[in-house]
């Protein structure tokens, strides 16, 4: 029996892959400087100046949230110059890419992709935003100690090693169940 009503995207699994991709970036967030305001929303939504507030990769004005141009697992850190704002399909397939790289790929979602008109007047913007404020991209690790970087090793590593044995579970699981 067909239907014509539209119905909400099922269910997905989440998978090993992202459950530790989480940690680690919890890992990081945690360790690397977080200072975004509310005075500093106000900036940057002076700096781009537009009422209402409009996405900056694609214009729209359904904002979801702030976004890291350059993503947490990238280094990228929660200050003013690397958050902008942005609508939820921009924000979810950005995923863990550059601002750029992201906004010129054939990724699904990307402006570029969606056929967003001024693509590369749009990331000159938002370098020039990240110049006006001073953001540099620097890696997260230069903040620790030599002994903390070392203890983020050390749990790194146990960390891949749990993910391999779930990985391992679950082969195992799907070979017994033909799934």
């Amino acid at each position: 029996m067909s239907t014509s009503r539209k119905y909400p995207r099922a269910p997905y699994r989440v998978g090993p892959g992202f459950a530790f991709s989480m940690v680690n970036r919890a890992l990081r967030e945690h360790l690397s400087q977080r200072m975004f305001t509310q005075s500093d929303m106000d900036l940057v939504d002076h700096y781009f100046g537009k009422e209402p507030l409009e996405c900056v990769y694609c214009g729209s004005q359904l904002v979801r949230g702030w976004e890291h141009l350059v993503p947490v697992n990238a280094g990228g850190i929660t200050v003013i110059g690397n958050m902008v704002p942005a609508c939820g399909p921009c924000d979810d397939s950005k995923q863990k890419m550059t601002f750029d790289q992201w906004m010129v790929s054939d990724r699904d979602g990307s402006p570029k992709k969606r056929g967003i008109p001024g693509v590369p007047q749009r990331i000159a913007k938002i370098r020039e935003y990240m110049t006006h404020f001073g953001y540099v991209p620097a890696a997260w690790e230069a903040s620790l100690t030599l002994d903390e970087q070392a203890q983020v090793t050390r749990i790194l590593d146990k960390v891949l090693d749990l993910r391999a044995d779930i990985d391992t579970l679950i082969r195992q699981y799907r070979s017994r169940n033909g799934k």
